[in-house]
């Protein structure tokens, strides 16, 4: 799933103003998002492609935060219900991790006053911020690690926020079901009674 795609599943939790904003981004710049950052009282921030600006309602990037749009804390705390599909109780376990993942791969970070149960996070109240992390996909990007590990054993991919981990995960994934989609035909071809169609064949009725 390419990113325009992404921000068409974001649109329905971003508040209106900055719906309107991203969608007034030409598709050559929309690609290129990554990060979709907004904070109570705040200027919305989007990270494009490392150029990290502050949004404008026309769909530009800028340095002046007074031309800049805004969120509000009630535009905020409606976009933090929506993307809790307007249950927190069922998102507990998310929210106590700090994000929720949603549908299609994209996460959104969550800031915010904790409320604490012992000694982990049970619950997060007067949302301050949200981070919204579009996934991207990088076909390739894992293939020289694969290539020299074979899949075998453990591999630990470790990187500062932003750096592509979670997209170099996806591609491992993406090259392990390859491989096991490839062996499976191999070894089906292989087991074959002699004159038997191959599993690649449909033969007609």
């Amino acid at each position: 799933m390419k990113t325009l795609e992404h921000l068409k599943q974001l649109a329905d939790h971003l508040p209106m103003p900055v719906r309107r904003s991203i969608q007034g981004i030409p598709d050559a710049r929309r690609e290129r998002l990554q990060e979709i950052r907004l904070r109570a009282g705040r200027p919305v921030a989007v990270n494009e492609a490392g150029r990290i600006g502050l949004l404008t309602a026309a769909g530009e990037l800028t340095n002046d935060p007074d031309a800049a749009l805004r969120t509000t804390t009630a535009e905020l705390d409606r976009c933090f219900q929506s993307v809790m599909n307007w249950s927190v109780y069922s998102h507990e376990h998310d929210v106590a991790e700090g994000f929720v993942t949603l549908r299609g791969g994209c996460r959104v970070g969550l800031a915010g006053t904790a409320s604490h149960q012992g000694r982990g996070v049970q619950g997060i109240r007067q949302i301050s911020s949200l981070c919204f992390r579009i996934a991207g996909e990088w076909p390739g990007a894992a293939a020289r690690v694969w290539n020299e590990t074979g899949g075998a054993g453990g591999i630990l991919v470790v990187g500062p926020v932003g750096s592509g981990k979670t997209s170099y995960l996806r591609d491992l994934c993406r090259l392990s079901e390859m491989t096991a989609r490839r062996h499976w035909w191999t070894s089906a071809a292989r087991s074959a009674p002699s004159g038997a169609a191959s599993p690649r064949t449909t033969s007609a009725s």
